[in-house]
């Protein structure tokens, strides 16, 4: 009991990322480990495709008929519940010195609160909860209604979306980000807004690059399916057909329109902010290294 209440006084930061399916997030976490790394910072990312791959693959040892996509429907709401756990034991069982927790996990407006709520249920002193959103100089507006996403990082998240090839077809890979952008219709990812959320600290990373006054423009085809589609059924599966080859078409005449940063320039970036974040835990000392 002795040991278990001094790891759980060794600093810890969980990095929660926000934004849109295709964020590529696995590109990401090679550079925060390199970070860490040299920060002298113990590093460990969980990843909730993992779980979701798992719970796909004893869904269909059961079920021998069944098909990847059926799967990937039925093993949702299991996955989620065996990735929460999973993430419990993980801040459970940290007991290195100086370490940061990355839940490679795309998180909604409406699972922000769960997800710190799940994280604060373990009483450690010396815990941090830190937000990784998108840098937006520019919000997206569409029909009166405004997202904290530029229009280049929404191109580019349909675009990587649509080249991973899980278990959808592209019409339901452009649906899927379609339908995730309009739960950030009207939401507030700035600093403020952030910490009453709960997080101590936020994270903004230019996913692409975000330049004052300039931003791509948007085909008028784009903007007319986008909205219809977020104003459809909340499914990949009901949307129109159609409606969906119509967007899918005017993303890929749009889709290299933006530029994306060096893994250099994200690297020094992400130095800068996890240099911070070690400054919010009083008295706590890193050693650089090569």
């Amino acid at each position: 009991m002795e040991r278990s209440n001094q790891t759980l006084d060794n600093p810890l930061f969980i990095i929660l990322p926000i934004g849109l399916p295709g964020t590529s997030k696995k590109g990401l976490i090679p550079l925060f480990e390199r970070v860490c790394k040299t920060l002298g910072i113990s590093f460990e990312s969980i990843s909730n495709d993992d779980t979701r791959n798992q719970a796909i693959s004893q869904y269909l040892d059961l079920h021998k008929q069944g098909s990847k996509e059926t799967a990937f429907q039925a093993t949702r709401q299991k996955s989620t519940l065996t990735f929460d756990k999973y993430l419990k034991l993980k801040i459970e069982q940290s007991t290195e010195n100086f370490k940061c927790l990355f839940i490679d996990k795309t998180h909604p407006p409406d699972a922000i609160k769960k997800a710190i709520s799940i994280i604060r249920s373990i009483p450690r002193k010396n815990m941090k909860v830190i937000g990784l959103v998108p840098k937006c100089i520019k919000g997206y507006d569409l029909n009166r209604a405004e997202y904290p996403f530029s229009s280049s990082y929404i191109l580019y998240c349909f675009g990587e979306y649509i080249k991973q090839k899980r278990y959808e077809t592209d019409q339901e890979s452009v649906a899927t980000v379609a339908l995730f952008l309009r739960l950030f219709e009207n939401v507030d990812l700035g600093p403020s807004a952030m910490r009453w959320q709960g997080f101590d600290y936020t994270i903004y990373l230019p996913i692409t690059v975000e330049k004052p006054g300039q931003d791509i423009v948007i085909d008028a085809r784009f903007g007319k399916a986008l909205h219809q589609v977020m104003r459809g059924p909340p499914s990949t599966k009901s949307t129109d057909t159609a409606l969906l080859t119509e967007l899918l078409d005017s993303i890929n005449k749009m889709n290299h329109q933006f530029e994306v940063p060096s893994a250099e320039t994200l690297e020094a970036h992400i130095s800068d902010e996890i240099k911070k974040v070690v400054a919010l835990f009083k008295g706590a000392k890193i050693s650089i290294t090569d």
